[in-house]
């Protein structure tokens, strides 16, 4: 499974995620697989169904925002279809929501939820988190704790967490 956290505060947006897949009971890593990648200004993460996962962040390029729409209205519509395009395209099946995915996106120093049904999700607290660790992560986060030691704690606590942590930012522009 995985970790994956991400804090939206001022002009700034931080994810942050371990570095494990686990399948079984085996937990796989290498450094060239990234949980968190960039497609032009756009910060993508996603955990859950590797399928998914894997189409997200090797495949998908997100449109950039143009035009007068808020970036929120952006995502709700351009880049949501954008996604369900791309996920039809290369044959995906949704998954029951609890077998699916969860996708965290930074823009311009926000953060976006996406889930496995579509739904966009806003955290007026800015603490996002997705995976089987999030729930420790975020409690960390919400407690005080930098994105780091967030996902140093819910690698401890965590056993589908684990391996080197990768931080990004997205600043606003």
């Amino acid at each position: 499974m995985t970790t994956i956290v991400a804090v939206q505060g001022g002009s700034v947006a931080t994810i942050g995620a371990e570095s494990y897949t686990t399948y079984g009971d085996r937990p796989f890593f290498h450094k060239d697989v990234k949980k968190i990648v960039r497609s032009g200004k756009w910060l993508i993460a996603a955990a859950g169904d590797a399928n998914a996962c894997d189409l997200i962040t090797n495949i998908w390029k997100p449109p950039t925002p143009r035009g007068n729409k808020s970036l929120h209205d952006f995502v709700a519509t351009n880049v949501m279809k954008s996604l369900r395009k791309m996920l039809a395209d290369n044959n995906y099946t949704q998954q029951p929501k609890d077998d699916g995915f969860d996708l965290l996106l930074a823009y311009n120093g926000e953060v976006f939820q996406i889930t496995n049904d579509f739904t966009l999700l806003r955290s007026g607290a800015g603490i996002y988190g997705v995976g089987s660790g999030a729930d420790y992560a975020v409690g960390a986060l919400m407690a005080g704790a930098t994105v780091e030691e967030a996902m140093k704690i819910a690698i401890k606590l965590d056993i589908n967490s684990g391996g080197p942590i990768q931080i990004e930012l997205s600043e606003r522009l």
